[in-house]
């Protein structure tokens, strides 16, 4: 499950084998679909050495829930090959119809397949204000999670457990932008989604919840009010985000991270601190502030920041809740996620 396209990296990486994440469906190319070493020179571009993640995914039968966005890697045959398998599909690889939460909140069996963009699903803030739009009819982070719950806990019975992968993927791709704003909602919406498989596990009290990233990206950093710490930026990058219109904001500071030489000398603020043009940093009020101040106003008290428009390599937290949960209470190598979470799941003995 993720808030991007269903074969994107992370997703992808739980039902597929590619030679790079690109080989994703319908299309495709040389670079990610096709392996030149099998015949030392590059292949013709209609020569397919690889399976792409859709047809990997709508065939294999690995996943027995799968929600998120990304409708337009799936054809009409991938259309079949689900409901061959026994899925529920909602809305249609077919028609290219995407499905909806009302869809979701009707589906039931023991496979449901359900895709609500055709690209990566909408962020969060634009479906709060937009509630008309089409867009406003996608699930939520934390729907998606509490019905995949619903549905492999009832489909699968109480005593065999299941495996859950819940990616809130814009997270990232805001971070991208630099849009603070927007980030910070999504990462609400992957807040209450923890809180759903923690309220599920409470009362399972057999169930272990691991909670962590990929990567940072872009030094999202709160600052102290007043300063100024990327300066070397000449503007906010270019984020688009695989086709969905509604993804692509203006970052809440337009004229964010202006080269300016007086402020991008060093760490410690310049002259031009007084030019608003050169505040990079999002600002948000907070309840202390004076009713007057606004979001985006350099008088607001929260200031948060990015470093650069890329992932970085900085530690990402780890947070664990459930049977075995101790045993991720220290700085861990990422690699060796991969050892607990078949230990939580009894595999590999």
């Amino acid at each position: 499950m993720s808030t991007a396209e269903i074969t994107d990296a992370t997703p992808a990486g739980q039902v597929s084998h590619v030679l790079a994440r690109g080989c994703q469906g319908p299309t495709y190319s040389s670079s990610s679909c096709q392996d030149p070493e099998v015949t030392g020179a590059p292949l013709p571009t209609t020569d397919i050495r690889v399976t792409p993640v859709a047809d990997q995914l709508s065939r294999n039968g690995t996943a027995d829930v799968i929600l998120g966005g990304g409708l337009s890697r799936f054809e009409v045959s991938d259309e079949k090959a689900l409901r061959d398998q026994g899925y529920t599909v909602l809305g249609s690889p077919a028609s290219q119809t995407v499905a909806t939460r009302a869809d979701l909140q009707r589906a039931a069996g023991r496979k449901v397949f359900g895709l609500f963009n055709k690209g990566n699903m909408t962020i969060e803030r634009y479906k709060r204000l937009n509630p008309t739009t089409p867009q406003a009819q996608e699930p939520s982070l934390p729907e998606m999670t509490r019905k995949a719950i619903n549905l492999l806990n009832s489909a699968r019975g109480s005593n065999r457990g299941f495996y859950l992968q819940v990616e809130g993927a814009l997270i990232d791709k805001r971070s991208h932008a630099n849009d603070a704003a927007q980030t910070l909602e999504e990462i609400k919406a992957f807040d209450d989604a923890v809180a759903a498989a923690v309220a599920f596990a409470r009362r399972d009290r057999h169930t272990l919840v691991i909670v962590t990233a990929d990567h940072e990206c872009a030094g999202f950093s709160i600052i102290e009010d007043g300063t100024f710490t990327s300066g070397e930026a000449a503007a906010p990058p270019v984020n688009v985000d695989s086709g969905n219109p509604a993804n692509n904001s203006t970052p809440s500071r337009p004229n964010a991270n202006v080269k300016d030489p007086a402020r991008s000398t060093g760490s410690v603020n310049g002259s031009g601190s007084a030019n608003p043009r050169n505040f990079g940093p999002a600002t948000f009020r907070t309840p202390n502030d004076p009713p007057s101040v606004q979001d985006g106003s350099p008088e607001a008290s929260v200031w948060l920041t990015y470093l650069s428009g890329n992932h970085t390599g900085e530690d990402v937290p780890l947070f664990a809740y459930g049977p075995s949960s101790r045993r991720l209470a220290d700085s861990i190598d990422n690699t060796d996620l991969f050892t607990e979470v078949t230990r939580a799941l009894r595999l590999g003995r």
